[in-house]
């Protein structure tokens, strides 16, 4: 099983990027304007998991894939990307707390 991060694209948009993942692999999607935040989790056949919205803000110091702290932005512009196991259960934890709420 890999974990994924995917950049929320425009609405009825081509999107292949989901042609490396397998079914067991898990992604989270970031979506950028105006949220910012962690959206849904699918799997690799793309059934929503999980839908709530935690904000990246909260997550910054926490999350190993962002290096540059001060420029975490950065990041999120390769649109598809694979993170830690540990990184991904951080952002599916804050998801669910976000759902509760």
């Amino acid at each position: 099983m890999r974990f994924w991060v995917a950049v929320a694209r425009n609405e009825g948009e081509s999107d292949d990027r989901h042609k490396r993942t397998a079914p067991e692999d898990r992604i989270a999607y970031y979506t950028p304007r105006p949220q910012q935040s962690f959206t849904r989790i699918v799997d690799g056949n793309l059934n929503v998991q999980t839908s709530a919205a935690a904000p990246v803000q909260s997550l910054i110091e926490s999350l190993d894939f962002i290096r540059d702290k001060h420029q975490w932005g950065v990041f999120f512009r390769r649109g598809f990307f694979q993170i830690s196991e540990t990184d991904f259960r951080k952002i599916e934890q804050a998801m669910a707390l976000q759902a509760v709420v």
